[in-house]
């Protein structure tokens, strides 16, 4: 998949300002900020992740447990969460969706996982 500047500005600035901080300390509100500046750089960065030409370090990822609701001592109310290149797995995501729409490959009657069709 090939991924322009123009996608990732356009995911950046729609960036959920409410959303805490990841791992890397960044808050959403400051990709929003510098999102033209940063599209290029993190276009780049996808490719050569894309390309294999990057260290094995940038493909490992750190899965942290994310508190969805209920009684914090319970570990069944925690799901895993990668949060490194969460952008690209959006932008992944978006082109699937993408993919499958234009190419009507799923049913009319596939609700599950599908926006605008709850």
């Amino acid at each position: 998949m090939k991924f322009s500047a123009r996608d990732t500005d356009k995911l950046l600035c729609k960036s959920d300002i409410s959303k805490l901080p990841g791992l890397d300390g960044i808050h959403s509100g400051v990709l929003r900020e510098v999102h033209e500046e940063v599209g290029i750089p993190l276009q780049i960065i996808f490719k050569l992740m894309q390309d294999d030409t990057v260290s094995e370090s940038w493909r490992q990822a750190t899965v942290v447990p994310l508190f969805k609701r209920g009684k914090k001592s319970d570990p069944a109310n925690y799901r895993p969460v990668s949060l490194k290149c969460k952008i690209m797995e959006m932008l992944v995501r978006i082109e699937i969706n993408s993919s499958t729409r234009q190419h009507n490959l799923l049913p009319n009657d596939q609700h599950g996982f599908c926006s605008g069709r709850s």
